[in-house]
Parts: structure tokens; C-alpha cells; sequence
């Protein structure tokens, strides 16, 4: 019986990558963007990606490609971990990349319980004046903080 289970959840496991994102990541566990941006040209595909996912229950995906129309110039990275029954549990992780490779604009988000539990994001976007952090979070949906904005400075 054990087997047959084993057997089912197998068949519904789909995996699909054509990069590894782990050889694009510094010492500290950052994106190396520059290494991406090479990467995905010296593929000659629209994208590079990694990815697991066992319908509604797990997901683990990596994206990185051209920006799509609308966004300045440049790439966007994508990453999504979803774990759970109809994914209640996960984490959002995007960037916005200049052709350069620098990270002009970032987006993590965490949520628990479908966003009832906890619902945590924090985004950043560097501006002339300097980054501007976001912070929204909300618990049992009845307490929170939303939208502290600052500017960290340049250094």
C-alpha cells in the first residue's frame, strides 16, 4: 500500500530546471547577478530556471529573464516556496536587475495560514536619495504595522 503511494505522489512530482541558481550566488548567499545576466545570455534560452513542485502541497521555483514590457530596461528574478495543503504556508522573493546587474528594486514576502496567520513584506527600492525600505506586517489579521518608509542613506 506504502508503495502505491509512494508510486502516486512520484507521478504528480514535476521537476523542470535548465540552470542550477546555486552556482549564481556569492559567499554570503546573494544573488551574483552579473554571473546570471552572462548565464542566460551564453544559454541562448528566453529564461534560466529551477523548480519542484508536487501539486498543492509543495513548490520550489526559480526564474530569471528579460523584463517583461511596462518595467525599465533590464531582468527579473523570481523566487517561490510554497509548502502546505493548497500552499498555506510560503515565501515571494522577486528583483528588478538593471542591465549592469545592479538590484534596483526587491520584494520579499512570507506568509502562514494563507495570510491569515501572518502576513510579512518588505520591499526595497534604491532611489537617488538612497533605498527606500518598506515594512508591512500582519498577525491574526487584527494586529500590524503597516507601511514604515524610510530612506537608508548612501554610503
Amino acid at each position: 500500500m506504502r508503495h502505491r503511494f509512494a508510486l502516486a505522489a512520484f507521478a504528480f512530482t514535476t521537476a523542470c530546471a535548465n540552470y542550477d541558481f546555486s552556482q549564481a550566488r556569492t559567499i554570503d548567499g546573494k544573488l551574483d547577478t552579473r554571473k546570471l545576466i552572462a548565464d542566460l545570455k551564453a544559454s541562448g534560452e528566453e529564461s534560466l530556471s529551477e523548480g519542484i513542485w508536487i501539486p498543492l502541497v509543495y513548490c520550489n521555483i526559480s526564474s530569471f529573464k528579460a523584463s517583461t514590457p511596462g518595467k525599465p530596461t533590464g531582468y527579473e528574478f523570481a523566487h517561490w516556496t510554497g509548502v502546505g495543503p493548497v500552499f498555506m504556508n510560503g515565501t515571494y522573493e522577486t528583483a528588478l536587475i538593471d542591465p549592469a546587474g545592479t538590484t534596483i528594486e526587491s520584494d520579499d514576502r512570507l506568509w502562514l495560514g494563507w495570510s491569515l496567520l501572518l502576513n510579512d513584506r518588505d520591499g526595497r527600492i534604491e532611489t537617488i536619495a538612497g533605498a527606500r525600505l518598506e515594512t508591512t506586517w500582519r498577525l491574526l489579521l487584527l494586529f500590524g504595522y503597516d507601511g514604515s518608509v524610510f530612506y537608508a542613506s548612501r554610503s
